[in-house]
């Protein structure tokens, strides 16, 4: 996992999980909230799409997709993922 987070396109010149956290939060990638991981998590099958600076609506409903498979594997609970998604991201 560690290597492909670190090898996927985030957008722009954000190569990395790291600098995809920089670009998008300004923070350092261990400081991320849930609400913020899962939007970063959502990027690399399309940057571009997905990118919250270019098309915030398409950037929510891949994190709210992102929170679901979440929630579905046991990581987080419904309402943990539901107050990510409701999170206003800066």
């Amino acid at each position: 996992m560690e290597l492909y987070l670190n090898n996927a396109p985030y957008g722009g010149t954000a190569w990395w999980v790291q600098a995809a956290s920089q670009k998008f939060f300004a923070k350092n990638v261990w400081e991320l909230d849930l609400a913020q991981s899962s939007m970063i998590a959502g990027l690399p099958l399309s940057p571009s799409e997905y990118n919250p600076f270019n098309d915030l609506q398409k950037a929510k409903a891949r994190q709210r997709f992102v929170l679901s498979k979440m929630v579905e594997q046991g990581y987080v609970t419904q309402k943990e993922a539901d107050s990510a998604y409701a999170q206003e991201l800066e």
